[in-house]
């Protein structure tokens, strides 16, 4: 609801999820839901391979992306998913955001990288589990490089 109230999402765009890493189980906002209805009560629950444990509605379409930077990072206790009006203008230009000031710094070494445009086989493949790969491969090599 933090997400909606602070303008970083708007219809039923982006969403949240957290992992319990100890019954990899991953609770995650459901698909299609409107922010001013969603309650608790709407969270899905899905095992770490996708499997719906809990819930009565769908689990969000990025849900494979979501779990496929989960699998791959195990710090990771849980993800926000967002549709900012600047971040999706910015990411539209298709470049890194770069370390412009101390308040970047603070919270992120150097730029923030852009995720390379996916391919279309890999749309046909399956988009959003190849989203997630995408971004574990940008990520993996921004770790190398910090």
């Amino acid at each position: 609801m933090k997400l909606y109230f602070s303008v970083l999402v708007s219809f039923t765009f982006g969403n949240v999820s957290g992992i319990d890493r100890d019954k990899s189980l991953v609770a995650i906002k459901p698909s299609g839901v409107q922010y001013e209805k969603l309650s608790y009560r709407d969270i899905v629950v899905v095992d770490i391979n996708g499997n719906k444990v809990e819930g009565r509605l769908n689990p969000s379409s990025d849900t494979k992306t979501q779990l496929e930077i989960c699998r791959n990072f195990p710090d990771i206790g849980g993800l926000a998913h967002t549709h900012s009006t600047y971040v999706a203008v910015w990411a539209q230009v298709m470049k890194a955001i770069p370390c412009l000031g101390t308040t970047h710094a603070d919270f992120f070494h150097g730029e923030v990288p852009c995720i390379k445009v996916i391919s279309d086989s890999s749309i046909i493949k399956d988009y959003e589990m190849e989203t997630g790969k995408l971004a574990v491969g940008t990520f993996n090599i921004l770790t190398i490089l910090i």
